[in-house]
């Protein structure tokens, strides 16, 4: 007896049904995970608690459905009404014409986008961009320099044929990339499956993973990468499989990484691709060494970071202890419960599918297999970058940055899936158990965005989440409301920040006060403001701004570098203490706090100007051109740069670039009579007497200085001007 339940308990290839088991029972616990966490919307859980915001009769339905999914015979009847259907679709994806049916299917999957976009664009740094495309500015940013351009360019695409915002611009764009992720998904599940059983499960799995919000019409710059990184992912794998030339995997790494910085993760993979490439091909050893070997130089390399520019450590990497980041750190629980939340918001599935592989079925999968371990190496940095990087808006919030790295594990959990499935008795049973997790996983996510009272509720929820991360968050959501003409839920949520901030708003009043001329009503109400809050950069910023009004310059470099010390990307704070050592003298502390600015990717007009007059003063002149040049590049009307640039081409004897600038400065300034003077000078000097006349009689015309004045009607005089 105990033989034969036993052999129950072994599929047709000998594969122990544990598998199918595991499988079943983390759906099942992500399933009643997404119901129980439901009644929490408070709670660091926002990975999975979507449903809280529907009513309790519309949490119950679906999940009550898709359990029922796990009854055999209810699991048999379904996939036994959808093998009906499959011929047909058969038909379509064998016929020669299979890509156009794809690009078809794609342009279908755009209403879909567009019907259940989202309606908001709180989420991650979407109210920036669509702020700066609403006020004409173009978007530069070094860690995302191709994506931001590719939507400058589709917003002044757009506005010539109609008059479109930032946030339909980023609509638009979401959604384009959403036609080409459907149909780059077609393709993966071409290559990955076998059959067409197999496509349809790849294709649903992916198609319904967490990160294809970044596809409904999402505001970031987070959409077009994915498709590159995914790009990368297939193009890679038949590579590996059936060679080729490993240029255009170079290519598609250097347009992810052109799109965003982040994607630099898969570099080690594609160190890998290199070694495959070569004669003597990596073995499963040579990888671990190879891993060990990137990992350790990593580790070196955040330890010199860490203690010889803790800036970039504040800025990019979380902390291990609370130094900069109260609380939130590397190891601490929140952080560590911000990952599984990303984990099951971005790829449940991938996750479930590794995790029941792992535990189960490990011996199955041939871990040599030159694929297997190109997906390791990015699914393990990828995990590593998650782990690293520093969530600065909070991790809710900055989901989409991480989303990118989730291709990786799902495209490693389908892999072994279909190493390990083919084994085992049960496995549509536990297909079609995946495809409605799946599906049951996503749904309340996407249609949650595309309410929008639900998106602002869930938004105000995050928020409460990480109070000293949600300062942008909730300036960004009174604005929103500004903008929607909400103007009782934007005096609530101006309450509610100074209850939640009050010391904020004491260092905003005394603010107020010294802008009115009043420093030392400003003084008693940061000292007030401090002993609530000892640890905020603005409130010591303040400080400084008020000593240095004050005169008192050595209490206001106290303070400017405490507020430094505490928020090292306080940019102001760098600007202003620079000042101080301007009037001082101090040229090359003035230069170090400008040079910090710039290292932040700062390009400020008024910066460069600044830092050229100091290489003026310091009489290298040769810098102070290309600052001075810099600046004019940034703002072409900014007069002071191009005077200074100017006189500084002259002093080094060109002329004729003097002369240019010279002129270029009288035509956004008509009224500089130094301009003139030294125009005249230039002029004479090369001997065109009539434009010297010209200039110094419009100099006469707008100076004060008498005694400048007078030296010049005797140049008049001796050039035979009446």
């Amino acid at each position: 007896m105990k033989r034969r339940k036993k052999k129950a308990m072994m599929d047709a290839g000998g594969l122990p049904s544990g598998w199918i088991l595991c499988l079943a029972g983390l759906c099942g616990l992500l399933i009643l995970a997404h119901f129980i966490t439901s009644f929490f919307p408070h709670l660091r859980v926002w990975g999975i608690n979507h449903l809280a915001y529907f009513p309790l009769h519309i949490r119950i339905i679906p999940v009550v459905l898709t359990l029922f999914v796990f009854v055999p015979k209810v699991n048999q009847a379904i996939r036994e009404a959808a093998r009906k259907h499959m011929s047909f679709v058969g038909e379509l994806t064998s016929k020669h014409q299979r890509y156009l049916w794809y690009a078809v299917l794609s342009l279908i999957a755009v209403v879909v986008f567009w019907i259940f976009r989202s309606r908001t664009y709180l989420l991650g740094d979407g109210f920036n961009y669509v702020s700066n495309l609403d006020r004409g500015k173009d978007i530069w940013i070094w860690s995302e320099l191709l994506e931001s351009l590719l939507y400058v360019q589709l917003h002044n695409f757009l506005n010539l044929f109609w008059l479109t915002d930032g946030h339909l611009t980023h609509q638009i764009g979401s959604i384009v990339a959403g036609a080409i992720f459907v149909f780059l998904v077609f393709l993966i599940s071409d290559y990955l499956a076998r059959d067409l059983f197999e496509k349809i499960l790849v294709w649903v799995i992916l198609a319904t993973a967490g990160g294809v919000q970044l596809f409904f019409g999402y505001t970031e710059h987070y959409s077009f990468v994915s498709l590159a990184v995914l790009g990368y992912l297939l193009s890679s794998l038949r590579w590996l499989e059936k060679g080729g030339k490993i240029v255009i995997l170079v290519f598609l790494f250097l347009l992810s990484t052109a799109l965003h910085f982040s994607s630099f993760f898969l570099l080690p993979s594609l160190v890998y691709l290199f070694f495959q490439a070569g004669p003597k091909r990596i073995t499963a050893k040579k990888l671990f060494f190879l891993g060990g070997g990137a990992l350790l130089a990593v580790v070196l390399m955040a330890i010199y970071v860490y203690t010889s520019k803790p800036l970039l450590v504040r800025i990019f990497v979380l902390p291990f202890e609370g130094k900069f980041s109260s609380g939130y750190t590397s190891f601490s629980s929140t952080h560590l419960l911000d990952i599984l939340n990303e984990l099951l918001l971005l790829s449940p599935i991938g996750i479930i599918l590794i995790l029941a592989t792992v535990l189960t079925a490990l011996s199955e999968v041939h871990l040599k297999d030159p694929r297997i371990l190109f997906l390791l190496l990015v699914v393990g940095f990828g995990f590593l970058f998650n782990f690293t990087f520093d969530p600065l808006l909070g991790a809710a919030r900055d989901w989409d940055m991480f989303a990118i790295t989730s291709w990786g594990y799902t495209i490693l959990g389908i892999c072994f899936f279909l190493k390990v499935g083919p084994r085992a008795k049960a496995l549509e049973y536990a297909s079609l158990i995946l495809i409605c997790t799946s599906v049951f996983s996503l749904l309340p996510w996407i249609l949650l965005n595309a309410s929008e009272p639900k998106s602002v509720q869930r938004f105000r929820n995050v928020l409460e989440l990480d109070p000293q991360k949600s300062k942008s968050g909730r300036f960004f959501l009174m604005h929103y409301f500004e903008e929607k003409g909400m103007m009782e839920e934007m005096k609530k949520e101006d309450l509610r920040q100074m209850e939640i901030y009050p010391a904020r708003y004491m260092a905003l009043q005394a603010r107020d006060y010294y802008d009115r001329g009043m420093p030392d009503m400003a003084l008693d109400i940061l000292s007030k403001a401090v002993k609530l809050d000892s640890l905020s950069s603005d409130i010591h910023y303040h400080f400084g701004k008020t000593y240095f009004l004050l005169g008192r310059l050595d209490s206001a470099e106290i303070e400017y570098k405490k507020a430094l010390r505490l928020k090292p990307e306080n940019i102001v704070a760098y600007i202003d203490l620079a000042q101080i050592y301007i009037r001082q003298q101090l040229w090359d502390k003035a230069l170090d706090q400008y040079h910090m600015v710039m290292k932040l990717g700062i390009e400020d007009p008024l910066v460069y100007d600044n830092v050229g007059n100091i290489y003026l003063s310091q009489n290298r002149p040769d810098q102070a051109i290309k600052y001075f040049r810099k600046a004019i590049k940034l703002k072409g009307d900014l007069v002071s740069a191009r005077y200074r640039l100017a006189i500084t081409l002259s002093n080094t004897g060109r002329a004729d670039e003097a002369i240019e600038e010279l002129e270029k400065t009288i035509e956004f300034n008509p009224s500089l009579a130094d301009a003139y003077l030294n125009l005249g000078y230039l002029y004479r000097d090369r001997g065109q007497g009539m434009k010297a006349k010209a200039s110094w009689k419009r100099f006469l015309e707008l100076s004060n200085d008498s005694s400048k004045s007078e030296e010049i009607k005797n140049e008049l005089e001796g050039l035979g001007s009446p």
